[in-house]
């Protein structure tokens, strides 16, 4: 780590947490179980991944801890926003960053979104609170999705965010849902090679899940298009787009995803289908960002 680095780090840890030296010599061990005494909360009890995921709230201004429930914490966040988030393992609270912070999916939002990989609702109800007339958001995993049920209600969305308990896949149907042990956000229908050099999928629940296509989403939805399909499925990105025609691709204006083993051949189908793509790498884990010329939107185009 350069010096510049670990002073932004130490500074972090500074200003969320009241004992920060001790927490953070234990986040450098890796201890199991921390004890954090929070300056915008409670005292708590987490493991390491949690701590230093914590100290990221650093850069919200206003974040706070409103109440916490067993494995989970309530964050009050910018824009009134609340958040059920888990404690216990995953990533909800990196993911609160990559929202707020780095604005991944973008700032302001309309029409309709497509959230495919919804985990505990927080981008869904980001798009909502920003703009976006209508968001549609699929969540497998039956355990996320409850919890995205009880972010939207706290948040007033009910009217606005449509929650889907399925995965996105190539086919409607059922198959098998993978979701490690302490790691919820990496629940997946097929792991990619990058994620389970980091992830142990042999210990995880299996589930059959309800799946559904594309294709039939877009039906269900209607005539028109989506402003943005969003999608952080852990893998499902590359068979959902291989299996959809340029005509179905061409109803989203942009397109923001995840991908999990390199962009493969997802800028080579996304060209085709009139977007422009760009990659932030080449191999492992990355986000591909394509959009649409401005123009008119397609019609009675083979799906």
């Amino acid at each position: 780590m350069r010096p510049g680095e670990l002073l932004g780090l130490i500074g972090r840890y500074r200003r969320v947490y009241a004992n920060w030296p001790s927490v953070l010599w234990a986040v450098y061990r890796k201890s199991r179980d921390i004890r954090v005494r929070l300056r915008m909360g409670p005292e708590l009890e987490v493991p390491y991944s949690i701590a230093n995921q914590l100290s990221l709230l650093a850069d919200l201004e206003g974040a706070g801890l409103e109440e916490v429930r067993g494995g989970l914490a309530r964050l009050r966040l910018p824009q009134g926003i609340s958040l059920w988030v888990r404690l216990n393992g995953g990533f909800d609270v990196e993911h609160v960053r990559e929202l707020f912070v780095d604005r991944e999916y973008g700032s302001s939002f309309s029409g309709t979104v497509v959230d495919v990989g919804a985990s505990n609702g927080d981008s869904a109800v980001f798009f909502a609170i920003n703009g976006a007339e209508r968001v549609v958001a699929l969540e497998p995993d039956p355990e996320s999705f409850a919890l995205a049920e009880e972010n939207v209600r706290i948040n007033g969305l009910e009217g606005r965010i449509r929650l889907v308990n399925a995965a996105l896949a190539a086919e409607d149907g059922e198959a098998e849902f993978l979701v490690p042990e302490g790691s919820p956000n990496a629940a997946t229908l097929s792991p990619t090679r990058p994620v389970s050099r980091i992830v142990d999928f042999g210990r995880s629940r299996r589930l059959r899940v309800r799946t559904i296509s594309l294709g039939t989403l877009m039906k269900e939805l209607g005539p028109d298009g989506a402003s943005l399909l969003k999608m952080d499925c852990e893998g499902c990105e590359y068979e959902v787009l291989r299996s959809a025609g340029p005509g179905l691709l061409a109803r989203f204006r942009r397109i923001i995803l995840e991908y999990h083993d390199g962009p493969r051949d997802l800028p080579d189908i996304l060209g085709s289908a009139g977007f422009s793509v760009s990659c932030s790498r080449e191999s492992g884990l990355g986000i591909l960002r394509a959009e649409r010329p401005r123009g008119p939107e397609p019609e009675n185009l083979m799906l």
